[in-house]
């Protein structure tokens, strides 16, 4: 059950990383794929997902892009 939070708070964390590089991340954007594979999914298993994640974000995963979400989902 750890997981789906786990995964929450990654998606969220991803997500608001990318729109705050290339703009909203959202379906019809064709530059999101180009620019999370160069950034991302380029290196495959040659680095381990903690490194990677603190590579791509520039820190540690955070829950605050989740909890910001949930916040603006009660407004």
């Amino acid at each position: 059950m750890i997981n789906y939070g786990l995964g929450a708070v990654l998606t969220a964390d991803l997500r608001a990383h990318t729109r705050d590089s290339i703009g909203p991340f959202s379906i019809g954007i064709p530059r999101w794929y180009p620019w999370l594979s160069e950034h991302l999914l380029h290196f495959g298993t040659e680095r381990e997902t903690s490194d990677l994640l603190r590579g791509f974000l520039g820190r540690p995963v955070s829950p605050d892009s989740l909890l910001a979400d949930l916040h603006r989902l009660g407004d």
